[in-house]
């Protein structure tokens, strides 16, 4: 499928969107906004919660819909509707149990809605970036919230958790390895996005994605055209239908510069 058909893009942050510096430049914010006004839905996808998707450059929500914590929660533009898919808190507390099982010392956090806890300090700055710690509270009353998100910090027992909980839930290793992230088995970004284009009337051969990372692989197995970022991991590279620049030299910029050109030519004509 060529650019030119698209009628959506989902667009990761992290390692795409958003620079090293975690910036949007002003070329990309430039091309988001003439892409929003040719006619682009625009789908933000992200493992970011809603409290870490405020950027002084722009307001995401403005310009389409913006998918949180990799599907699990999720806000459709067309409908105004919030989505959201957690895990049950019996099958969260049992989790957490086993991987503080597996290894005591587990840097183990939740993520309810968008809100952050653990039971004892955490700094997760090196993988998250995070700005501010969790909130430190009772064990006992962290395992009895339904959890929007699970993640565990440079957490070297991952075959285990999978070998036990790979049927029950969607489990996710990024960051190079550094970051386990948990969310209910029926939790994607593939999933919320597949959601968010049935509000839209587009189908999913109409959608071109940008992503970096082992959990946008879901949507460049489902999207018409999928573009890697320059940086991304490997396996996104090979089943890209094109590899943009990096992040760090406005790969997404690029792609959708070149497709505003291309449907300037197709309203003047040209093609």
């Amino acid at each position: 499928m060529s650019v030119l058909n698209v009628k959506a893009a989902v667009i990761d942050l992290d390692g795409t969107l958003l620079t090293s510096s975690k910036r949007i430049t002003d070329r990309t914010r430039e091309a988001l906004a003439a892409a929003k006004d040719r006619g682009l839905h625009l789908i933000f996808a992200t493992a970011r919660p809603p409290r870490a998707v405020a950027f002084e450059q722009m307001d995401l929500s403005a310009l389409g819909s913006v998918v949180y914590y990799n599907g699990a929660l999720f806000e459709c533009c067309v409908s105004k509707q919030s989505f959201h898919y957690p895990i049950n808190r019996e099958l969260a507390a049992e989790v957490m149990d086993y991987c503080l099982l597996l290894d005591p010392a587990a840097a183990l956090s939740i993520e309810v809605m968008n809100s952050w806890y653990s039971f004892r300090p955490l700094d997760y700055s090196r993988t998250t970036k995070a700005k501010e710690p969790p909130s430190v509270i009772e064990r006992n009353a962290l395992q009895s919230l339904d959890c929007t998100k699970i993640l565990i910090e440079y957490f070297d027992q991952v075959d285990s958790l999978y070998a036990k909980y790979g049927h029950l839930l969607n489990i996710l290793v990024t960051d190079e390895g550094a970051l386990v992230q948990i969310m209910a088995a029926s939790v994607s970004k593939e999933a919320a996005v597949r959601q968010l284009c049935l509000n839209l009337g587009i189908v999913m051969e109409e959608v071109m994605c940008f992503g970096d990372d082992y959990n946008d692989l879901g949507l460049f197995r489902e999207c018409g055209y999928a573009v890697a970022m320059g940086n991304a991991a490997p396996a996104l590279k090979q089943a890209a239908s094109e590899i943009t620049d990096t992040n760090d030299r406005e790969g997404v910029a690029l792609v959708l510069e070149r497709w505003l050109s291309e449907a300037a030519v197709i309203e003047r004509g040209g093609m």
